[in-house]
């Protein structure tokens, strides 16, 4: 049985403008001399969440970001959707913690289907991480 829920999800860091991210990097180096240990990172583990979704945001952990653009129209392609083989991580894992609550794996990591904004009709895009 799934359990859908609402949530809210921040940017890939690359999506970012640097100077918010040398400010997120010296805030997470703060709170590690503060507290004596490694502080939960930006990137893997506040802005995006795991698992299965529709919408949100893409991650680009394996390569370099790659803007996806329409092969119709040209138009930066949304995200409509995210198979992620891994579903569970301490910062956003659901409570109490279930497994693999899906129970479907798709593969090593991540396969994603993005849409075109400008015209729905336009060929999705797909991509893996």
């Amino acid at each position: 049985m799934l359990y859908p829920e609402q949530i809210v999800e921040y940017p890939w860091a690359d999506y970012l403008p640097p100077a918010l991210v040398e400010r997120i990097d010296a805030w997470e180096d703060a709170f590690q001399e503060r507290v004596g240990r490694e502080a939960p990172t930006y990137q893997y583990d506040l802005s995006l969440a795991p698992g299965w979704k529709i919408g949100g945001w893409d991650s680009w952990h394996r390569t370099d970001l790659v803007r996806v653009h329409c092969e119709a129209c040209r138009a930066e392609m949304r995200l409509l959707l995210t198979m992620d083989a891994t579903e569970n991580q301490a910062s956003w894992g659901p409570f109490p913690p279930v497994g693999s609550p899906t129970g479907v794996a798709a593969g090593r990591d991540e396969y994603r289907a993005f849409v075109c904004p400008a015209d729905p009709a336009h060929p999705h895009r797909m991509s893996t991480q």
